[in-house]
């Protein structure tokens, strides 16, 4: 009890502090306008491009600007409302929308209930939907008002985010609690538990991605139900199976883990708990993945169309910067990781894995793999991929800590650096959770930034994205002609890094107008 009372007291803050940072609002309307006269939600609506009649992926743009550069961006009225839409309903994080999407075109009264969304499995879009439904019961979001409607107050809009955040905090509880069950299926003593839960809780990684409405959190901790519940029977089998598919079924990058857990039967010479294993695996996947089966059966070119629009921002290639990229993000995610590294040292024999072991290293040894081949370049928020890895090797490590012998040896190996490690990654933390509260309040980057290039803007405005609130400050889109040219070095507004700490999250940005500073968060302040 005490020791989860101390864990809570941590994790529960860190988690909920700044959990409304980076939300849609009116405040926008005064730099998207400035002194011309502010469009309602209907005026909106009637400018915006026709919708296609064909169905289209949900984190598919459904107008796009096209490759030839430079593109002008606000030629038209027609160009600005679709900006105007991204501002007053998207949130500061980029993929967040594409859950929202996927609800809103399905069509329950139809009986359409294909999310357009396969990456993001029917555990989360579907759970999302009842978590929303359960949200409008208790009256804090409103699900029955119009598009319109919505334009018209982003705020309220802003708030069926929230109930979705807290999903990943929910899942984020879940994960400690199962990894704490499962090392004391281990006859982990208590304190090293103790040191396992806190390590965890205080990873930057963990507590940046619980700010966000996004599946990878609970799809980890449904990985680590699986390994816990796993055993040497066919119960074990089929539950082990069963939760593993729903962590495919949450996040289609935990596809891992039902192959960990087959593996791991069939190194024992279990074949039949193997079989027993992928087909209960298969059969959860398949029933809260529906549309996935029909597709197959029916219109493979629709699932393959969507998941390609995915797969075609990542592309294989195993080199030094890749390494580097995916050591770097996988530290970051969670620093106390490299007690990992410590214990390979000093107690190689531990990867003698005992059975219990062998499912949850060899699926975080297949995701580091696929990690490692695909970092190349990727930015600092492709570091969700290395979350079920690092918290495979951080309680594998403090597991196999515990087992060195003479006592003074385990305290001075592992023990005392992890004790260490804490309070230092404690401090990352803070910083993140400080940089999602104050991006919450009339303090945020975006606001600063907004006003500070209110009156630089240059007659022509080079960007290297399309404007929404995550690439882009709100600007006055009458005033100066925006452009979409990557290959621009003059005029041009855009995010720059702050080279201490990667950029985990998307409420820790920093903005700059031809080159100069507009903010700089520094230590958790904006500073001109």
């Amino acid at each position: 009890m005490v020791m989860w009372l101390v864990v809570l007291a941590v994790y529960v803050p860190l988690s909920l502090i700044g959990i409304g940072w980076g939300l849609p609002g009116d405040w926008v309307n005064s730099y998207l306008f400035d002194d011309h006269p502010v469009w309602t939600g209907q005026q909106i609506i009637a400018l915006l491009p026709p919708s296609s009649s064909a169905p289209i992926g949900a984190d598919v743009d459904p107008n796009p600007v096209g490759r030839s550069y430079p593109a002008s961006l606000n030629d038209s009225d027609s160009r600005r409302a679709e900006i105007i839409a991204r501002y007053r309903l998207y949130s500061a994080q980029p993929d967040e929308m594409i859950t929202l999407r996927s609800l809103r075109q399905m069509k329950p009264g139809g009986g359409d209930f294909d999310p357009r969304l396969y990456q993001y499995g029917g555990v989360w879009i579907y759970g999302s939907a009842v978590c929303l439904a359960l949200a409008h019961f208790i009256g804090f979001v409103d699900l029955h008002q119009s598009l319109a409607w919505y334009l018209d107050h982003p705020d309220t809009f802003g708030r069926f985010y929230l109930p979705l955040r807290l999903i990943s905090v929910l899942g984020g509880l879940l994960l400690l609690i199962w990894i704490n069950q499962f090392l004391g299926r281990q006859l982990l003593a208590l304190r090293w538990r103790a040191l396992v839960l806190l390590g965890l809780a205080t990873m930057p990684g963990l507590i940046v991605f619980n700010h966000e409405a996004k599946p990878h959190v609970l799809g980890v901790a449904l990985a680590w139900a699986s390994f816990s519940l796993m055993r040497q029977s066919r119960r074990g089998a089929l539950l082990a199976g069963v939760l593993a598919g729903l962590a495919t079924g949450t996040v289609v990058s935990m596809v891992v883990v039902p192959v960990g857990v087959a593996v791991a039967f069939a190194v024992a010479r279990e074949w039949k708990l193997a079989l027993i294993s992928i087909l209960a695996a298969a059969c959860a996947y398949f029933l809260t993945n529906p549309y996935v089966a029909f597709h197959i059966l029916t219109d493979p070119s629709t699932l393959s169309g969507q998941l390609g629009n995915s797969t075609a921002m990542y592309g294989l290639a195993l080199s030094t910067s890749s390494l580097w990229n995916a050591l770097t993000l996988a530290y970051f995610t969670g620093p106390v990781v490299g007690l990992a590294v410590v214990i390979l040292i000093f107690r190689p024999a531990a990867l003698r894995l005992p059975m219990a072991w062998r499912a949850p290293f060899v699926s975080a040894t297949l995701m580091l793999a696929v990690f490692v081949l695909l970092a190349a370049a990727k930015p600092a928020e492709y570091a969700r991929f290395s979350l079920l890895p690092v918290t495979v090797l951080v309680a594998w490590s403090v597991d196999a800590a515990s087992r060195i012998k003479p006592r003074w040896a385990r305290w001075l190996i592992a023990g005392l650096p992890l004790v260490a490690t804490v309070p230092i990654q404690l401090g990352a933390t803070t910083y993140f959770t400080l940089a999602h509260w104050l991006e919450s309040g009339p303090g945020a980057s975006r606001r600063v930034a907004a006003a500070e290039c209110r009156d630089a803007l240059p007659a022509v405005l080079n960007l290297s994205a399309e404007p929404a609130p995550y690439s882009l400050p709100p600007i006055d889109l009458f005033r100066s002609t925006i452009v979409l040219n990557p290959a621009a070095t003059d005029g041009r507004l855009t995010i720059f890094d702050d080279a201490r700490l990667p950029m985990l999250s998307w409420a820790h940005r920093n903005w700059s107008l031809e080159g100069k500073p507009l903010i700089h968060f520094i230590e958790g302040n904006p500073r001109r």
